[in-house]
């Protein structure tokens, strides 16, 4: 048949009833119980209009979530990533670049990494990478990475507060505090120091001789009140 969206002469797929007909076809995928053109046929810029497919550079491939179904053979290809809240198989973070989506510009490429529940932009230049909340599942692993912190009460990774801008998104992480005086993100004493000769050394933070821990100091307290 004539397709009309890439100019050229396409295999029926639709013709071809059973999975072993279609599978002999290159240009045919069995999906959802009927034969239809795979990925593979369509030409990049027709690609973007299948949910079904991922444009990766100039070549169009199946979606992750069509390709996988387990988490063993999701993490196997470099281009995918398990997520685990959704239970299915996604597109990897790094895979979100100019160069692998042809025709998207750079604040489109950014804003699709920030859709992807997994994904943000970090770094400089900043790229898009996985959140460390799931680029580490131990504390050394996500102590030894300059982006990341580990919360110790909560055993997770998160984003360092250092690399967190604005007050609003700093609050909202329970392992940092926003300094109004600088205008900046920091750790909260508790996980920034876990002695009290390093605590009693940050202008900041002052000994819980009680808790025996790192708390803020008096001062820095009130000064945020005010």
């Amino acid at each position: 048949i004539w397709d009309e969206a890439q100019n050229r002469c396409e295999a029926d797929c639709q013709k071809m009833q059973t999975s072993a007909q279609c599978g002999v076809n290159k240009e045919c995928k069995f999906f959802n119980g009927r034969c239809t053109a795979a990925c593979s046929s369509f030409v990049k810029t027709a690609c973007a209009s299948y949910s079904r497919c991922q444009l990766n550079g100039d070549v169009c491939q199946e979606a992750c979530g069509v390709k996988y179904a387990t988490t063993a053979s999701c993490n196997l290809d470099e281009q995918c990533m398990w997520d685990d809240a959704s239970s299915q198989c996604t597109r990897a973070c790094d895979t979100y670049t100019e160069a692998n989506l042809p025709g998207r510009t750079a604040a489109q490429v950014s804003n699709d990494c920030a859709k992807a529940a997994m994904c943000e932009m970090m770094g400089t230049p900043k790229t898009c990478k996985q959140q460390c909340l799931y680029r580490h599942t131990n504390a050394g692993g996500c102590t030894n990475d300059a982006e990341c912190q580990w919360d110790s009460v909560r055993q997770t990774c998160g984003k360092k507060c250092a690399l967190i801008t604005g007050s609003t998104t700093c609050a909202n992480d329970p392992t940092c505090t926003w300094v109004a005086t600088s205008s900046e993100c920091r750790q909260q004493c508790q996980y920034l120091h876990v002695s009290k000769t390093t605590c009693d050394a940050d202008a900041g933070c002052a000994w819980n001789a009680k808790a025996k821990q790192c708390s803020t100091a008096c001062d820095q307290l009130k000064a945020a009140g005010s």
